[in-house]
């Protein structure tokens, strides 16, 4: 036969694929009809030689010249016997390859490196990616599997939020996403569609690459687990390539070992599951769990040290972490004590803290939120009494007792010795009768900072995370949490005093960085002030109301002839803040009525904090009112309702009349703005059938 030379821009569809290294088990190239993939990026082709054909016209060699930003490559193959397509590179061994299918293969050798030591400083990682088949989705899925972006959602070490990282993918399906790391981090990668684990570094560039025809669901899967189950083409290329791929293998297994466990729990969840009985549902599922890993790593000997032992961590940290969820099965039964055989064992499965570890694992940072808080709750400070002897020797040691608060202080010290000495049906009257000294000595500035100061001390100093966690990294991201918290609670800049303790306590100069422009955030919103400073209303004139009904209808009643909708809040409800952020977008589809009020009565909330969220939100304007009721009225007003929980939503029409006390909340959207909508044209939470908006 004679040899024949062609030259075109695209390889034969044989050989068009993603191509794996037998002998070192690498993902080494992918050529595709667009363009090529190659040291973990898109490669251009400059040229495609086929030279020569067999009897059934398929090639017999190639010559394939790639580019990408002045840099050239070219590829010498041919495909043996076997299929498997032989590459020699223009710089490089020769490589005999096979192509990739919908499991990639095992590892041939043992890769025993491992995770960088951590340095706790942030640098960027890099996903870039190709969405195989892309436009040959069928239309009746696009909206499922083409409708979202690309997403990497990564564990935010200080606020414990999933930080979402988004990609747009372009018309032939490819993306590229950078994002902060801090250490080896676990990440949720395009949760819902590739719905894959992976594990990143620093200054890591992962490729990935996913065959799209394969996620499109099956009738041969008969369900959602068929569907799971069912192996699809999901690779990498890159920087701790070998981990992801091996993790993506193990997926399925990891996936059948937890649907296996679903019938562990029988317990009637409208009972409290004693300790000893969730303890052994989660000993039974951990059991099962670690045998399936146990028989998995039999079949694979060679797997890669990384892979076992973030696999091994990975189910101590999980099982820990769920038993300690157990804790608040306690609340509110007068008893917060876990049972000793449960905490042994939760303390015989936890591994013993290594820094690597730390920020790697999602569960570690639950785990150990739960650990810490449960030993406060059950061994910590009962409660901190900061005395007037206390807090002026504070003041003395700090020289900044001076001038007429020496006089007002020294005053009350002896006013306070009088009171304690008298008999006790004395001491509330002599209290009153000097009220106005007490509010003038704790409400001088200076006096304000000090008691902060020694509250924070004995505070800090009664929690459980300096003893309980056993290397400085673990006390670290413990405290740069707690400080989160702080901020997230009040809604408030760190005074000097707390920034201080702040370094001092937190160390890592990166983690210190992400608290510090949290609070200058808060700090900008307090300089701001409020937008418009009529919407917070004046309670003065009706604190000697006593009955809840009387001084509810006063409440609504300049707001008669409008919808009312109405939430029962709190600054310390994280659920209220979200609900709270999202409430903007209703309040634009409602733009222009006159008829709809949002009223706001917050609960147990200090009156900076509660401010300081409302200016944050920038919820005021002509139709939105807020009340900070006194404790015994705002409790008045919830008992009328039966409020329960926080948030609740209330929705009252024109006439006063509350037509429902359990109304939608903002994070439910378009629903909760067809029932505000119904009370203003219909006046009634339900809409008649056919009404729209």
């Amino acid at each position: 036969m004679s040899v024949e030379h062609s030259k075109v821009l695209t390889l034969p569809e044989e050989w068009q694929g993603n191509w794996i290294d037998t002998k070192s088990n690498e993902w080494v190239v992918g050529f595709f009809k667009p363009f090529a993939i190659y040291q973990s990026d898109f490669w251009d082709y400059v040229s495609v030689q086929i030279v020569g054909q067999t009897a059934d016209e398929k090639p017999v060699n190639a010559v394939v010249t790639l580019a990408k930003d002045g840099r050239s490559v070219r590829f010498s193959m041919k495909q043996d016997k076997k299929g498997r397509l032989v590459l020699q590179p223009s710089s490089g061994k020769t490589m005999t390859c096979i192509k990739a299918g919908t499991q990639y293969p095992m590892y041939p050798k043992k890769d025993k490196a491992f995770f960088t030591e951590p340095t706790f400083r942030v640098d960027t990682a890099t996903i870039i990616g190709y969405f195989h088949h892309w436009n040959a989705i069928p239309d009746r899925f696009a909206a499922s599997i083409k409708g979202n972006p690309f997403t990497v959602a990564v564990h935010n070490l200080v606020t414990g939020n999933q930080d979402k990282h988004m990609g747009d993918i372009d018309s032939l399906g490819r993306f590229k996403v950078r994002f902060p790391l801090l250490n080896a981090q676990e990440l949720y990668v395009d949760w819902g569609r590739l719905t894959s684990q992976a594990v990143m570094e620093p200054g890591d560039t992962l490729f990935l690459c996913a065959d799209l025809l394969d996620f499109i669901p099956r009738e041969e899967d008969g369900s959602m687990f068929g569907y799971r189950l069912r192996p699809k083409q999901v690779l990498f290329m890159g920087e701790n390539a070998r981990l992801n791929n091996e993790l993506e293998r193990y997926k399925l297994t990891k996936w059948s070992a937890s649907i296996r466990t679903l019938g562990f729990n029988t317990a009637n969840t409208n009972q409290r599951e004693s300790d000893s009985a969730f303890l052994s549902v989660k000993k039974k599922e951990y059991e099962l769990r670690v045998a399936v890993l146990d028989s998995f790593l039999t079949t694979y000997p060679t797997a890669s040290t990384k892979f076992v032992r973030f696999c091994r961590n990975w189910e101590d940290w999980n099982v820990v972490r769920d038993l300690m969820q157990h804790r608040f099965s306690h609340f509110g039964t007068g008893d917060l004590r876990l049972d000793p055989a449960f905490l042994a064992y939760v303390r015989e499965k936890m591994p013993v803290m290594e820094p690597w570890m730390l920020t790697l694992f999602r569960e570690y940072y639950t785990f150990t939120r739960d650990w810490v808080e449960y030993h406060n709750s059950v061994d910590g400070n009962r409660g901190i009494n900061v005395t007037i002897d206390s807090l002026v020797a504070h003041l003395k040691r700090t020289g900044v007792y001076e001038g007429e608060l020496v006089l007002l202080g020294d005053s009350i010290i002896s006013l306070a010795k009088m009171i304690n000495e008298a008999d006790t049906s004395l001491q509330q009257s002599m209290y009153e009768a000097n009220k106005d000294k007490f509010d003038r000595f704790y409400g001088h500035p200076v006096v304000k900072v000090g008691i902060e100061y020694l509250f924070e001390d004995a505070t800090d100093a009664g929690d459980k995370g300096d003893s309980l966690l056993t290397c400085l990294p673990a006390r670290a991201l413990w405290w740069a949490h707690r400080y989160f918290e702080k901020l997230d609670q009040h809604h408030l800049p760190f005074s000097s005093r707390q920034l201080q303790r702040m370094r001092e306590k937190v160390v890592y100069p990166d983690l210190v960085a992400q608290l510090e422009q949290i609070s200058a955030f808060y700090a900008n919103v307090k300089n701001k002030g409020m937008t418009y400073e009529a919407s917070l209303k004046n309670t003065e004139h009706l604190k000697e109301y006593t009955d809840a009904k009387a001084l509810f209808d006063t409440l609504i009643a300049p707001y008669r002839g409008k919808v009312i909708y109405l939430d029962f809040w709190g600054t310390w409800c994280g659920p209220c803040k979200e609900n709270m952020k999202l409430v903007k977008p209703l309040k634009e589809k409602l733009e222009g009525r006159n008829d709809i009020v949002f009223m706001y009565l917050a609960n147990r909330s200090p009156e900076e904090d509660w401010k300081s969220v409302i200016a944050e939100m920038d919820l005021t304007g002509e139709n939105v009112v807020h009340y900070r009721l006194p404790e015994n009225q705002q409790a008045m007003i919830e008992r009328l309702f039966n409020v329960s929980k926080f948030p609740t939503y209330l929705l009252i029409n024109k006439e006063g009349v509350v037509m429902d006390t359990d109304a939608k909340s903002p994070r439910e959207g378009i629903e909760t703005f067809k029932q505000i909508s119904s009370m203003i044209l219909y006046g009634t939470p339900t809409p008649p059938e056919g009404a729209s908006f």
